[in-house]
């Protein structure tokens, strides 16, 4: 055993205590009650008084005087109370109990020819002193347990039979004769090779031998209540400190209308995309949400939905399905509670998704107010329960009671049965994000376990009113979405001979202002911007000192049409390609509109999304789009309000979920009813 730094000496001074052991209330102590023995009990309170006046500064003649013995002795004593016990704490007042062990027994003699009463008879100790002189023996038992190394073959299940097997075999291997312990014994060291396997491999790697043995489901539930040392488990999380983001798929096969050539519209089915959601872990309360019409998020989509978890999110005030409709008292935080505008976490809990790993997302996190990252174990989903199981909710709620649907994956026999389901009508992409949107609105007005059986929003209203919400702004300075960037440097150019006075090129075109433009002697000077991922039009330019220098706008039209990070992707991927045909610098989106039209047209999936996403991005900004794509942009709704057909939102349980107009079929989950069959292969939710 470990001895503790004080107390090394048989005699030491009071001062040379730490001062966090001169208060003895907060060393461990013991119930006297449960003391049968009144000879010990009394000993006990003698020795504990003791200490406790030594202290507290009485001479030690009084303290020795008190329990009648020596000097030597009493500090022998402290010092056995102030070892280190094998939970991390001192011994404090366990170690005055005289049947305590405060050091561990160690076998030293070797066993010797002898006529025992019993056959176990003198073999104390003797596994132990085994795996010290041999431990070569421990380190071949613990691979084969854990089935690590040349052990990785081992049965999965390991019996005791095979267990003792591998130890034998160890045995062997360090050289130890068969006239010596164990092969010298009946049982073969089976019954000491038990009890080490129950005690000192178990505490040491029971999650590790769970996750070998039952699989990583059941050693991710095992795992999830552990903590690390002077951390209380079960410490309360504070409202609104600790925020959950994640991603998820949308489960379900959805289409997108388009005009037609012939005046009608034709329909595609779209490869599936994926959702983000950030949710507080105390109260469980939706902060914002966001549905990306992409295969998987990147980088700028966290940040932006981050952004409007703190700036806030607010409700759309136009919907394209008029059946759908916000409770009372629905809604997301920052935007309902004006106390939590603003308002940023001091931990974000993230799992190990790439875009999690990204520099720039953890980098800006702790920049940008001074958060911390934490990241959750591999495969692990109990660490962040709190947006897991919202994400569970609306898949089994709302996506997985929908035509088509894809459950969990191809694979699984509910999503076979339902992919064949040809008169199944398909929902439209746009108006399923905007359902997502709402449905997370509405959860915040509704009871919920974690915030005490009623609507999170209203308790976190009497959180903020109560005062119990520690609030932690965002610096008034870095309040716009360029902050929610990483800086990027660019190089001052300036090309007289063309007649261009200074700009720079960022994602592959001309940014410039007015002001950059009178500084013609800037030319190779490095600069710094933040760009706004949500839209790129404008930029924020900075020089080396930090100082702001202007706001820089993008020329041409890429100054004026609205456009993202993605868009101007897709652009400049399918410029390098040569598919946007001649001088498409000239019309940059309309020449992206029209072409994806054509290629979804011809049933390319991937096209159809990338045309979906664009649809939507461009709803967000009414009356700056020019005349052909505002026209591409009413034809698009014209041709999906015609063939819309109203789903309501009747109650979020998943009994009762939606209702439709057609008759349900005997292979169908029961969370949606419909009538005949309809020609018109869609459904407005």
């Amino acid at each position: 055993m470990e001895q503790s730094p004080v107390m090394r000496r048989p005699s030491m001074a009071r001062a040379d205590l730490p001062p966090e052991l001169r208060d003895i209330q907060s060393w461990p102590t013991v119930d006297t009650s449960l003391i049968s023995d009144s000879k010990t009990r009394t000993r006990f309170n003698l020795y504990r008084d003791a200490i406790e006046l030594w202290i507290n500064g009485s001479p030690i003649s009084d303290c020795i005087q008190r329990i009648n013995t020596s000097k030597q002795n009493f500090h022998r004593v402290v010092a056995r109370c102030l070892k280190l016990h094998p939970d991390g704490r001192i011994w404090g007042l366990r170690g005055l109990i005289k049947s305590a062990r405060v050091t561990a027994l160690q076998r030293r003699k070797e066993f010797g020819p002898k006529t025992p009463c019993k056959a176990s008879a003198g073999y104390s100790g003797m596994f132990s002193q085994l795996l010290r002189k041999h431990p070569s023996i421990v380190t071949e038992l613990t691979n084969a347990l854990l089935r690590k190394g040349k052990k990785a073959l081992q049965p999965n299940n390991m019996m005791m039979r095979q267990a003792h097997k591998v130890f034998l075999e160890a045995c062997r291997t360090a050289g130890v004769s068969v006239t010596d312990y164990p092969f010298n014994t009946v049982e073969k060291g089976q019954r000491a090779l038990r009890n080490w396997i129950k005690t000192s491999f178990m505490e040491k790697y029971a999650i590790d031998y769970t996750r070998v043995s039952r699989g990583d489901s059941v050693a991710n539930v095992m795992a999830h209540g552990t903590y690390e040392a002077g951390v209380l488990p079960d410490v309360p999380i504070l409202p609104y400190s600790e925020w959950q983001l994640d991603e998820y798929d949308v489960d379900l096969a959805t289409s997108f209308r388009f005009p037609a050539l012939y005046g009608d519209w034709d329909e595609l089915e779209l490869s599936r995309f994926s959702g983000l959601r950030v949710v507080d872990t105390s109260t469980g309360v939706n902060l914002s949400e966001m549905t990306v019409f992409a295969a998987k998020p990147q980088v700028h989509d966290a940040l932006q939905v981050l952004w409007l978890a703190i700036a806030g999110q607010h409700k759309r005030e136009r919907l394209l399905n008029p059946d759908l409709k916000y409770d009372e008292g629905g809604g997301f935080p920052a935007s309902e509670i004006p106390e939590l505008q603003w308002v940023v976490p001091s931990t974000i809990k993230l799992d190990r998704a790439l875009i999690h790993l990204a520099n720039s997302l953890q980098v800006w996190i702790k920049e940008c107010w001074g958060g911390e990252v934490k990241f959750g174990r591999p495969r692990d989903p109990t660490e962040r329960a709190s947006v897991e199981s919202r994400i569970s909710v609306i898949a089994r709620r709302l996506l997985h009671q929908l035509p088509h649907t894809t459950y969990t994956g191809p694979t699984e026999a509910r999503a076979r049965k339902k992919a064949t389901d040809a008169d199944a009508p398909y929902i439209e992409a746009p108006l399923l994000a905007e359902a997502i949107h709402v449905y997370c609105a509405n959860e915040n007005a509704s009871p919920m376990a974690g915030a005490g059986h009623i609507p999170p929003l209203t308790r976190l209203r009497r959180l903020v009113q109560s005062g119990a919400v520690h609030i932690a702004y965002l610096p008034e300075s870095k309040r716009k979405a360029h902050f929610f960037s990483q800086p990027v440097q660019v190089k001052i150019r300036v090309e007289l001979t063309r007649g261009r006075r200074p700009f720079f090129i960022f994602k592959g075109v001309r940014y410039s202002s007015t002001e950059l433009q009178k500084r013609v002697s800037w030319k190779g000077k490095s600069m710094w911007v933040r760009p706004d991922h949500n839209d790129l039009r404008t930029l924020l330019l900075f020089k080396d000192t930090g100082e702001e220098f202007d706001v820089v706008r993008a020329q041409g039209r890429w100054g004026v049409i609205p456009h993202d990070a993605r868009i101007r992707q897709m652009y400049q991927k399918l410029k390098r390609q040569g598919e946007l045909g001649d001088m498409p610098q000239d019309g940059p989106l309309e020449a992206l509109f029209q072409y994806l039209r054509i290629k979804a047209g011809h049933g390319d999936k991937r096209s159809a999304r990338s045309l979906a996403y664009i649809y939507d991005y461009l709803r967000g900004f009414p009356g700056d789009l020019g005349t052909i794509l505002q026209s591409s942009l009413d034809d698009f709704a014209a041709s999906g309000q015609a063939v819309s057909v109203p789903l309501i939102l009747a109650d979020r349980t998943p009994a009762a979920q939606f209702t439709t107009t057609r008759k349900l079929k005997s292979d169908e989950p029961r969370g949606f009813v419909q009538s005949k069959p309809k020609p018109r292969r869609s459904i407005a939710i």
